[in-house]
């Protein structure tokens, strides 16, 4: 995770593209249910750097998820119903469907099918850009906010996490309109 989050830091759809396509050739090789709890393994340290309610940490969780169950579908070993619908194919129709034959026709569709989820996470959790990154950009960030040096900086930061916030000159006069100021305006100094 930490040679991803370096190459892919300041990208965090790739990032999470990668993480997916990880789970999806792991799942493939091995069971689709050992894939994801090793490979949460490798994404914890990340994980345990971001807020709680993290949109990307949603993604990130229901993409590797996802990933791992597309990814058993691509060969007969990863998934007990493949080996399942092997010997009820050999049984009831007569076909004999061979290891290679099965990734061939199961492979694309698995990575069609996991790009397809990246680009529904995309749509309906949009992951926000800056949730991934070198750890100490975030805590440098937060770090005056925790502190309770100024309302503002607090109002941003539960800002961020609203899809639809205004950016700009309108985003100042949410700010200024915004309960929060009044809240955090006689709590804490200026």
């Amino acid at each position: 995770a930490a040679a991803l989050q370096e190459r892919l830091g300041k990208q965090p759809r790739l990032f999470l593209l990668a993480v997916m396509l990880l789970g999806l050739l792991l799942s493939a090789a091995i069971s689709n249910v050992t894939a994801p709890v090793l490979l949460l393994a490798v994404v914890q340290p990340l994980l345990q750097e971001l807020p709680s309610d993290s949109r990307f940490s949603r993604a990130l969780l229901l993409g590797l998820a996802f990933s791992c169950n597309l990814g058993g579908m691509i060969t007969p070993i990863a998934s007990p119903q493949n080996a399942i619908a092997l010997v009820a194919l050999q049984q009831v129709v007569g076909a004999d469907v061979s290891f290679g034959r099965w990734s061939s026709v199961a492979g694309p569709v698995a990575l069609v099918g996991t790009l397809g989820v990246w680009l529904l996470l995309l749509l309906l959790l949009r992951p926000d850009r800056r949730q991934v990154g070198p750890a100490s950009r975030r805590t440098r960030r937060a770090a005056p906010v925790a502190r309770g040096r100024h309302a503002r900086g607090r109002e941003r930061l539960l800002l961020d996490d609203v899809p639809h916030t205004p950016r700009g000159p309108a985003r100042r006069r949410t700010l200024q309109r915004s309960p929060l100021r009044c809240c955090h305006a006689t709590a804490l100094p200026p």
